[in-house]
């Protein structure tokens, strides 16, 4: 499946809502909530984040399927 690249202006996120939903969603869950220490546990953080997320967390566009 080939990937067809898009560009936005600049400071407009209404143009690319599902990013900023994910964006959002992604600090709010799994950013925010914890004190990160430093930058080694910021990367912990971040790639566990990611793991649940496509993983585990249920997701509204499949229904709140899981992977």
């Amino acid at each position: 499946m080939p990937w067809l690249q898009e560009f936005i202006e600049k400071s407009t996120p209404e143009q690319d809502g599902d990013i900023e939903s994910f964006h959002m969603s992604f600090k709010t869950d799994y950013i925010w909530v914890i004190e990160i220490k430093d930058f080694s546990e910021g990367v912990n953080v971040i790639e566990n984040a990611f793991i649940d997320y496509n993983n585990v967390r249920p997701h509204s566009g499949l229904n709140t399927m899981k992977n």
